[in-house]
């Protein structure tokens, strides 16, 4: 076991995750608002490239920290091709028309995991009702990542889509608890360019990391995963990604579950 829920943890957590409301337009760096922000500035807060001894780098060495660094910077298109700015949800792409790189075709075992409240939610419980978007986060090593919040901000923007296609979205948090609700929140700030920044589905816990290892998707905590999984139980698609941006983008996840309404 890599990590326990310990109780005032786990509190605060489901606190956080009840009310996952608007932040109401959370501004930093001199008032300047969440719609002049990049993803960065969202989840890393201002002055994330300072040296200094802080942010989510402190306990890297000057390399780790420039190598990070500048991965992250890459993903990020603050402008479009015409100069204009981009709201920050659209501004990390993920992999379009991705393919499965994981086994499918297989039932998922039997699983469960633990929402805000403490209670247990399992894959079964949908059988038969909906179909599955489950998205397993890298959860925290030793940075909340901001490619994991840009794409849970992609998937909320278009949950409506999502839902129209039968189908339900468990976003699966690896780890302790205790950064949960920095993830929540960050999450939530950058839906806020494009309305109320609720996030429209569960986030579920694994906090023993035991459904990680049964999908054997062990990493830094947790790889990048995302899979589509049928009314009947069985996975129609898996993709597993090694680094952050390595993800379906929200177009292949409703190609996979339109391909799902037709059967």
């Amino acid at each position: 076991m890599r990590f326990s829920g310990r109780t005032a943890a786990w509190l605060l957590a489901a606190a956080a995750l009840a009310g996952c409301g608007s932040t109401g337009g959370t501004t930093g760096g001199g008032g300047t608002s969440a719609s002049d922000r990049s993803v960065l500035d969202i989840t890393w807060g201002w002055g994330w490239e300072s040296t200094a001894s802080s942010g989510p780098y402190r306990d890297m060495t000057p390399v780790e920290r420039e190598r990070m660094l500048d991965y992250y910077r890459s993903r990020v298109t603050e402008e479009d091709a015409a100069g204009n700015a981009l709201p920050a949800v659209e501004q990390v792409r993920f992999e379009a028309k991705a393919e499965s790189n994981a086994p499918t075709g297989a039932a998922v075992e039997p699983v469960s995991f633990v929402d805000s409240r403490g209670r247990a939610v399992r894959l079964e419980d949908y059988e038969g009702k909906k179909a599955l978007v489950l998205v397993f986060t890298r959860g925290f090593p030793g940075y909340i990542c901001p490619l994991c919040t840009s794409y849970t901000a992609q998937v909320a923007h278009r949950y409506a889509e999502i839902a129209a296609a039968g189908a339900e979205v468990l976003l699966v948090f690896p780890g302790s608890p205790d950064r949960v609700e920095e993830f929540v929140r960050a999450a939530r700030e950058i839906l806020e360019l494009e309305g109320p920044g609720a996030l429209p589905f569960p986030v579920l816990l694994d906090m023993e990391l035991k459904n990680v290892k049964a999908f054997g998707i062990e990493g830094e905590l947790a790889r990048p995963s995302t899979y589509v999984i049928d009314r009947k139980g069985t996975v129609r698609f898996a993709y597993v990604g090694d680094q952050p941006h390595e993800r379906p983008d929200v177009d292949t996840l409703l190609g996979e579950l339109g391909r799902l309404m037709g059967d």
